[in-house]
C-alpha cells in the first residue's frame, strides 16, 4: 500500500479535494454578492493593466516631447501623464479594496461552515478520539482558510493580470517593432 508520500502531493485527489473546497462557497446562494465582487476584481484587473499600458503611451510622449524641445507639447503630455498616473493610482486602490472584500467574504463564509461542522455533534466523537491531539481548533480553521482564500484569490487574480499584461505589451511591442519583420523559416512575418 501506498502511502501520501509516495503518491505525490498533486494528483486526482488533491484536484478533487481543492475543487470541493473551492465550490462550498462559490455554488451557494449566498455567493452572488461575492460572484458580483469577482467580476468587479477581474474587470478591475484588467483596468489596471490598460492603465499600465496608457502609461507607457503617457511616458513616450512626454520624453518624445523631451527629444522635440517642445516646451508646449512636453506641458501637454505631463498633464496626460499625470492624469494617467492618477487614474492607475485610483484603479489600483481600488483593486485591491474589492479584493481584500471578495477575500472577507470568502473567508467568513468557509470559515463559519468548518466551524459550524466542528461543533456539530459528531465532534465529540472526534475529539475522545484524539485525545490532546486538536488544540484550538477553531483557530487552526480560521488560519487554514485564511491562507487558501487568499492564495486561490491571490493567484488566481495574478495570474489573469499577468497574462493580460503580457499580451497587452507583447501586442505594443509588436506595434512598435512593424518595420522590423520576423522569419520563420520560409515566412515573413510582419
Amino acid at each position: 500500500m501506498t502511502t501520501p508520500s509516495q503518491r505525490g502531493l498533486f494528483g486526482p485527489r488533491f484536484a478533487r479535494d481543492l475543487w470541493r473546497l473551492t465550490r462550498m462557497y462559490w455554488t451557494d446562494r449566498r455567493a452572488l454578492g461575492g460572484g458580483a465582487l469577482l467580476l468587479v476584481a477581474i474587470s478591475l484587473e484588467l483596468a489596471t493593466v490598460q492603465a499600465s499600458v496608457y502609461t507607457a503611451h503617457a511616458e513616450g510622449s512626454v520624453f518624445d516631447a523631451l527629444g522635440d524641445r517642445d516646451m508646449t507639447g512636453f506641458f501637454g503630455a505631463m498633464g496626460i501623464y499625470l492624469a494617467v498616473i492618477a487614474v492607475f493610482v485610483l484603479t489600483s486602490t481600488f483593486r485591491i479594496w474589492v479584493r481584500a472584500r471578495l477575500e472577507i467574504r470568502w473567508r467568513e463564509f468557509v470559515t463559519s461552515r468548518f466551524v459550524r461542522n466542528w461543533m456539530g455533534p459528531e465532534s465529540y466523537c472526534q475529539v475522545e478520539l484524539h485525545p490532546g491531539v486538536l488544540d484550538n481548533p477553531d483557530q487552526r480553521i480560521a488560519e487554514d482558510v485564511r491562507t487558501y482564500v487568499s492564495s486561490a484569490l491571490g493567484l488566481s487574480l495574478s495570474l489573469l493580470s499577468a497574462v493580460a499584461t503580457l499580451y497587452s505589451f507583447g501586442a505594443l511591442l509588436w506595434r512598435m517593432s512593424g518595420d522590423w519583420p520576423i522569419r520563420l523559416w520560409t515566412v515573413e512575418i510582419h
